[in-house]
């Protein structure tokens, strides 16, 4: 909880972007340490546990999910400005 503090004061991160790709991942941290809390004997029926592990899925894949779509846009437009170059009509 204080590096989101710390992050959120001093804004170490050159632009905004980034900045709140760094609290979205922290935060995501945060709720997969909770989790992983959750698969200990802290929690005693063993099915609330194996539940807990699609959850923990669930926000790893969202993570991966978010991070593979930020960083294939610029590509994406990269390729279309060629295309849009390449045949356009004079």
């Amino acid at each position: 909880m204080v590096i989101l503090i710390v992050l959120s004061e001093v804004r170490p991160m050159p632009t905004n972007y980034e900045h709140r790709l760094e609290i979205f991942d922290n935060l995501t941290i945060i709720g997969l340490t909770y989790i992983l809390l959750c698969f200990t004997e802290f929690v005693h029926d063993p099915v609330a546990r194996y539940k807990m592990g699609y959850a923990m899925i669930f926000i790893v894949m969202q993570n991966v999910a978010i991070h593979v779509g930020l960083l294939s846009v610029d590509p994406i437009n990269k390729i279309k400005d060629l295309f849009k170059n390449r045949y356009a009509y004079w």
